[in-house]
């Protein structure tokens, strides 16, 4: 929660190449993780947190600093539910069951590009990354991608 109550939810537009590696990289692990769970239909945004610990949800008072903060900066319904599936991803990053799966935190580049870019629209299969269009691709394109961006926590 801490990271995302420091961010401004402002664009720099100066760093567009960067924003871009961000998200294709986020795309690419979601990708990659919808694949291990055989859940190719929703791999764009995947509320990973519900499949991995179902009825898994923030306490109250998490849950209600989250909607302060979105509802402060004008947020879109779709930027609030990733930062909702990327704080309840935090409380199940470290169980065994999770680990086990041996693949990259997918909302790690996503939080990155949050704290330097600001928020992001989709829109007739493209995102919009304040004013850089990148186009979506298919799950098996996304899938098969290089890594796109060093990512670390």
């Amino acid at each position: 929660m801490e990271r995302i109550s420091h961010m401004t939810w402002t664009g720099d537009a100066s760093g567009a190449a960067a924003g871009v590696s961000l998200m294709r990289e986020y795309l690419r692990r979601s990708a990659v993780w919808a694949e291990a769970l055989h859940d190719k239909e929703h791999w764009r945004f995947i509320d990973l947190p519900k499949r991995l610990a179902p009825g898994l949800a923030l306490d109250s008072a998490t849950a209600a600093k989250l909607h302060e903060i979105m509802d402060r900066h004008h947020l879109t319904s779709l930027v609030r539910q990733l930062c909702d599936m990327a704080l309840r991803w935090s409380l199940i990053v470290d169980r065994p069951e999770t680990k086990a799966f041996g693949l990259p935190d997918p909302y790690e580049p996503l939080l990155q590009f949050f704290e330097a870019h600001g928020a992001f629209t989709v829109e007739h299969g493209f995102i919009d990354l304040d004013g850089a269009a990148l186009p979506i691709r298919t799950w098996a394109e996304n899938a098969a991608a290089p890594i796109q961006a060093q990512v670390s926590p």
